[in-house]
């Protein structure tokens, strides 16, 4: 059976059971997984997810189900192998964005607005931190069996910037821009393309900078 639906560009999450789904750091890899064949214009199977998370399929179902009961993702074919229906998914969007008005709609203590916020960037590092580990390893082996790979160089760089609320907010249009550009560009070298990950994070340090007295804020521990 054939089910393939348009898969939008952009998802709002404006209801907060929807965010505790996808605030989960295995949750966000499998999204993330899925969005990566789609964009390769196939589908995915828990079977292909299984293998790229090096975990067995059972422990996936359940997480399977859940992504797919809350719109996150969608059964876009099945197919019956050896007896068994085999379900092909699609994300629903390929960008997800949380609403800004979702947590002043709910009834949600401090202590679960900073559990959510830090699972869901949690759920990015693993991501960023996985697909570094397995290159890496893919690198490594290729060079073992007398095959190098030509090495792109990587770009890992952190900085503070001294920024008003304004220039902040300019700085992260431009990124989103930039982003956007060269998510619509089509390769037409003969070289082929690679799946390049990209991290971002701009996020105001409010513990560094000065209180009402002049002071620094103390962090956190």
């Amino acid at each position: 059976m054939t089910k393939r639906l348009q898969i939008q560009e952009e998802l709002i999450i404006d209801d907060l059971e929807v965010l505790k789904v996808i605030s989960d750091p295995l949750r966000v890899r499998i999204v993330e997984l899925i969005s990566v064949t789609n964009r390769n214009g196939q589908l995915c199977t828990v079977k292909q997810l299984a293998e790229k998370l090096d975990m067995p399929p059972t422990k996936l179902y359940y997480h399977i189900n859940l992504l797919e009961k809350h719109g996150l993702i969608e059964i876009a074919e099945t197919e019956v192998v050896s007896g068994i229906v085999e379900k092909r998914y699609q994300v629903a969007a390929y960008r997800m964005r949380v609403s800004a008005s979702i947590i002043e709609t709910h009834d949600i203590t401090k202590d679960e607005q900073v559990e959510l916020a830090l699972n869901s960037v949690q759920g990015v590092i693993d991501s960023t931190m996985d697909d570094l580990r397995q290159s890496i390893a893919y690198l490594i082996a290729q060079d073992e069996q007398d095959n190098p790979v030509e090495q792109v160089a990587v770009l890992v760089s952190r900085e503070n910037l001294r920024l008003t609320r304004a220039q902040a907010e300019e700085l992260q249009a431009k990124m989103e821009k930039l982003v956007d550009e060269y998510k619509t560009l089509d390769p037409t070298s003969e070289e082929d393309p690679l799946i390049f990950g990209l991290t971002i994070a701009l996020n105001p340090n409010y513990h560094l900078g000065p209180d009402e007295k002049g002071g620094r804020r103390v962090k956190l521990s």
